[in-house]
């Protein structure tokens, strides 16, 4: 397989599966979670577990080394385990990865303003920021039937067309799209944002913000 994908008959290989798509969520959004959530647990609830174990008679009376150095170990997790929590939420508040094939799409929550983030890497937002990222890499997509008809389209999105396609799309998770149905009895589901692309893809009006590569 060469660098666009093409295999020796010239027919494009989309050899990706719901796996990359599967937890795509948190790395696309940016949710406005309470930075408090586990704090108080752990200023009540551990401190008051650990204190009662410390009594006298909870481990039977019988103080060893094992049992001092596993009450550290454990004590110590629980010490740091609100400061790992707070970094993961200030992660998923405040930054999203794009990968060198994705552009995102970026929208305010308060000013209602939407613009394509481009660019491979780490950006940083505000936590009121969200984020969808869209693949720009050229996507097989078809119509199945029990036929012997091969009836398939490889199309690819035009990020510098973003505007255009959010006026008639909107801004929303493309990655929720037909997300939870189920066509049992063929080979493929098309979920997420090759849902969007088939729909584009097979319509009979032509935009400028999918291109179509090859019918075949």
């Amino acid at each position: 397989m060469n660098y666009y994908g093409f295999d020796i008959n010239g027919v494009y290989q989309d050899n990706r599966d719901g796996t990359e798509y599967f937890g795509s969520v948190l790395e696309d959004t940016n949710p406005c979670l309470g930075y408090v959530l586990f704090l108080g647990f752990w200023k009540f609830e551990i401190k008051t577990v650990l204190g009662k174990a410390k009594e006298e008679g909870k481990f039977g009376r019988v103080d060893t080394t094992i049992t001092e150095k596993s009450m550290s170990i454990f004590q110590y997790f629980f010490r740091i385990l609100p400061y790992v929590l707070m970094i993961g939420l200030i992660y998923m508040q405040c930054f999203n990865y794009l990968r060198s094939y994705e552009v995102g799409l970026a929208k305010n929550l308060v000013t209602k303003n939407v613009w394509l983030q481009d660019g491979k890497g780490f950006h940083f937002t505000n936590p009121f920021v969200f984020v969808a990222r869209l693949d720009t890499r050229p996507t097989r997509v078809g119509v199945h039937s029990s036929s012997k008809t091969a009836n398939q389209k490889l199309v690819q999105f035009q990020p510098e067309h973003w505007e255009s396609f959010v006026k008639i799309e909107g801004w929303r998770y493309y990655w929720w799209d037909n997300r939870l149905s189920f066509n049992i009895g063929y080979p493929d589901e098309y979920r997420g944002w090759r849902d969007v692309c088939r729909g584009y893809a097979y319509s009979t009006k032509k935009y400028p913000f999918f291109k179509i590569i090859e019918e075949y």
